[in-house]
């Protein structure tokens, strides 16, 4: 069987198939809107030569100009996403993108 993997702390990590199930990815946007409550996950399917696999990708982005804002991102517009993006994989040979837009954290002790 075709096996899907998502990468968690520097391993791939396998997702045990459910017959007549989905699986759904979220992206970088709807982790940003979410504040972080879904995650955009690092993915990829380890394939079976003799085994057929069906996949089907629906793609949805806001506007060019949509602002995102979020209390762990600093504001940003996807065209200013997708250009971080496109630096990143110039720069590093992969995407980082939204980690790029994350704000400071700040710990606060109570007294």
């Amino acid at each position: 069987l075709p096996i899907f993997q998502f990468l968690k702390d520097d391993q791939w990590l396998d997702v045990k198939p459910i017959p007549s199930t989905l699986i759904v990815n979220l992206g970088d946007m709807m982790q940003a809107l979410s504040d972080d409550e879904y995650k955009s996950v690092k993915h990829k399917v380890k394939l079976n030569k003799q085994e057929e696999r069906v996949s089907i990708c629906y793609f949805v982005f806001p506007q060019e100009n949509t602002l995102i804002q979020s209390s762990k991102y600093k504001p940003f517009t996807y065209n200013e996403f997708r250009a971080q993006v496109q630096l990143d994989v110039k720069t590093v040979g992969s995407k980082i993108g939204l980690q790029n837009f994350r704000l400071p954290q700040i710990k606060i002790n109570l007294i």
